[in-house]
Formats: structure tokens, sequence, C-alpha cells
């Protein structure tokens, strides 16, 4: 051991240094001595130091459900949660789109009946807000482009339900047609609906069959107003 004032080699259990008489306890370090075999200065370790190990083993073991409150309060003060995306109400704020599609097919008299030409289904991109006229005269103009065998002819070609009643007004009511009303109506997708083109002159043939034309019938005038709509 040496002084820590002089820095002289103490004499062993001195409590005074030999030289300058500086108390050998203030200061004291652990004596250091050489290895002779290695060369190296080896200091020995104090009896009363503390190794971890033996402080771990003097605290009191916790149990696991503390042990894990603990984790979640260091794990909390960590990390935040993540905000929650505000959902949007769509019910109120739904726009109305600048254009649909929709289906248009057509039929043709067979056996004194309309009836529906396979294959003949078509897609047609239209507005919301169309009318029944021009509904007609964009279906008809589609379906003439892709059957080479129809023309316009004199009277042309008549927008039907898939009832086969006329394309006029909302069914059941007096209300003039228009595509989104009738779709909020039948409560189906644009995409789910479909109207039929025939020519003008089938249908007024279809008309005049016994059941539309005989004097007990009270629409006997029905096809005077189908004339008239033309």
């Amino acid at each position: 051991m040496f002084c820590s004032q002089c820095g002289c080699s103490l004499l062993i259990n001195a409590k005074f240094c030999h030289v300058c008489g500086q108390d050998s306890s203030v200061n004291e370090k652990p004596s250091s001595s050489v290895d002779c075999d290695t060369g190296r200065t080896v200091i020995p370790t104090s009896t009363n130091a503390t190794t971890p190990a033996s402080t771990s083993q003097s605290r009191t073991p916790v149990s696991f459900n503390e042990y894990r409150q603990r984790k979640e309060k260091e794990r909390s003060s960590r990390f935040k949660p993540k905000a929650k995306k505000a959902k949007i109400e769509k019910k109120g704020n739904e726009k109305t789109p600048s254009e649909v599609k929709i289906n248009i097919a057509l039929k043709k008299l067979r056996d004194n009946d309309l009836k529906f030409v396979r294959g003949s289904s078509l897609p047609l991109t239209v507005c919301p807000t169309i009318g029944s006229t021009e509904l007609l005269n964009k279906a008809a103009e589609k379906i003439v482009k892709f059957n080479s065998d129809l023309t316009f002819g004199a009277f042309g070609f008549t927008l039907l339900y898939p009832d086969r009643t006329k394309v006029i007004n909302l069914p059941g009511s007096e209300e003039p047609f228009t595509l989104e009303k009738y779709k909020k109506d039948i409560g189906k997708a644009y995409t789910r609906l479909t109207f039929y083109i025939c020519k003008t002159e089938d249908y007024l043939e279809f008309l005049c069959r016994p059941s539309y034309c005989s004097d007990s019938d009270p629409d006997f005038d029905i096809i005077d107003k189908v004339l008239n709509n033309l």
C-alpha cells in the first residue's frame, strides 16, 4: 500500500506514513502485488465490496403479476396507440354519379308474343337523370349499331320495361320516368337494370292480340294511346 500524500510505500499495518506522517486510512486503496510468474500487477479484491450478483440476490423476488404490471407500464410509457380514424358517414353525403351503366336488350315478335333475343344484351352508359325519350334514342342507336339486320323504319323503336309495358311514366304512377327515380323505386343497382327495345310495329301488333282488342276489354283504346305517344 502507498501513501496518498507522498507516494511512498507504507509498512504493513502502518497507521501513519513513516515519511510524511499522513494518515494511511485516508483514500485507502487496496495494495497491489506483482505476480512472479506473469509479471503482472495483481490488485486484491476487497471482501467488503458488494458484487452485482450479491446485490441482485439480496433483492426481494416479485410475483409474475407484479412483473407483468411493471412491464406494461414501461411499454405504455414508451409507445402511444395509433389514433383511430373517424368513420365517414356516407349516407347523407352520397353524390349522384355523372354517368352510370345499365343494360339494354332486344325483343322481337314471335308467335304473337314479344320475346327476348338471346345474346342481344348490351351495356349502355347514360346520365342518371335521363328521361324516357332520350333513353329510347340512345338505346335504339346502340341496338341498331350492333344488329345489322335492324333499321329505324317508319315507326322507329319502343322502349319497354321487363313486363313489356312502355316506358313513359314510373311504374304504377303518373310521374314522368327518370332513370334515377326508377332505380330508387326498384331498389337495385344501376348495373342490374335492364330495359328492352323492340320495333314499334311489333309492339303494335303485340297489342292487337285478341286479349287486347276484345269488346269486353275496358282498355280497348290502348292502341290509340300508343299512337298518340309515338
